[in-house]
Order: structure tokens, then sequence, then C-alpha cells
């Protein structure tokens, strides 16, 4: 999942082809703009099968990592 998720950032953003790795900084970095961070929302969803309340998030601590979203993704599995 992390490979799948890292070809999607950088299809989103082609600036960032070649440098996306686990452990970088997406959010807190900038690297997602708001457009970037929808996007991540809807494949989010789309891998856990339904919708996610983004207020019951903690952006920095969840998602501005690949590594920290596939944790976040395998705990709401993990939840169900």
């Amino acid at each position: 999942m992390h490979e799948e998720l890292i070809a999607e950032i950088e299809d989103w953003r082609p600036a960032l082809q070649g440098l996306v790795h686990r452990q970088m900084p997406l959010i807190s970095s900038g690297n997602l703009d708001s457009l970037g961070l929808m996007r991540l929302l809807v494949w989010i969803e789309l891998k856990l099968g339904r919708p996610i309340r983004v207020t019951d998030v903690d952006l920095i601590r969840d998602w501005d990592t690949v590594d920290a979203i596939v944790r976040f993704i395998e705990c709401e599995y993990a939840s169900r």
C-alpha cells in the first residue's frame, strides 16, 4: 500500500516525482495543498470503503507521512 500511495501522491503533485518517501512530511511541509488533502481523503475513504469525518483526524499526527497514513488505514480496518 505504501508504494501505491507514493505513486498517487506523485501523480497529484508531479513536482514531487521521485522525491516522495515513506517518512517525508506531506502536510506540515506544504507538499500537499488543500486539493492534495481532498484527494488524499478520497483515496483513504476508497481504501476503507466508508467516509471519514475529517474533524476526528489529527492531520499532522495521522496523515503527515506515507507511513502514518498507512498506519491510520490499518488501525481503522482493525477497529471495524
